[in-house]
């Protein structure tokens, strides 16, 4: 091994969005799609909802 780096993780989550397209074909919408990829990995950012007592 010439570097201390690999690609690994990225094809880590491409190995996943590929295994997700398979099973989830015929969602009705791309970004109902895209959210669940952002939750799986963490990346999606939800607001919280704050109420009055």
């Amino acid at each position: 091994m010439k570097y201390n780096y690999s690609n690994g993780p990225i094809e880590g989550i491409n190995n996943y969005i590929e295994a997700l397209k398979r099973i989830a074909y015929g969602y009705r919408s791309f970004v109902r799609m895209r959210n669940r990829i952002l939750i799986a990995h963490n990346l999606f950012k939800t607001k919280k909802e704050y109420r009055a007592a």
